[in-house]
């Protein structure tokens, strides 16, 4: 299984009192490959700069997170924001009515095997985009 792990769900591995680790925790522990979108890596970078800047994370946590999520970017599947990605996203943002990151998210996780992939985001319409789309979600509940 491939779990495509959007900016959201990435952020809940790096921030310890983010409601859901554990549940993310238990998908990545069962997934075989772990990916996401190029733009998650700005998007993970920006969250944690803004937990910084709130103090949800101190200098130093900031640091380490930083750190951390580096070397495990190294290790994902990466899906590059190119032209088909960003038009199938410009069609995913009208069709389903989602934001511009969110079509983009939902467009590249479609770059990857349908029936080994599952979709791993805490954004309710993204997780509805996904279903229609055919594509598995966790969590579940939409």
């Amino acid at each position: 299984m491939i779990a495509y792990l959007d900016s959201s769900a990435i952020v809940k591995a790096y921030l310890v009192h983010e409601a859901g680790r554990d549940e993310l925790e238990s998908i990545t522990d069962a997934a075989v490959e772990m990916a996401a979108s190029r733009l998650s890596y700005v998007e993970v970078r920006a969250a944690f700069a803004a937990a910084r800047r709130t103090g949800r994370l101190s200098a130093f946590e900031h640091d380490r997170a930083v750190e951390s999520f580096d070397l495990a970017w190294r290790g994902d599947a990466v899906v590059e924001l190119d032209e088909p990605v960003g038009a199938r996203a410009g069609a995913f943002a009208e069709g389903f009515g989602l934001r511009a990151g969110d079509a983009v998210q939902l467009a590249s996780a479609l770059e990857l095997d349908r029936d080994t992939t599952v979709i791993v985001a805490w954004d309710i319409q993204l997780r509805s985009a996904a279903r229609a789309a055919g594509v598995a979600v966790y969590p579940a509940v939409v």
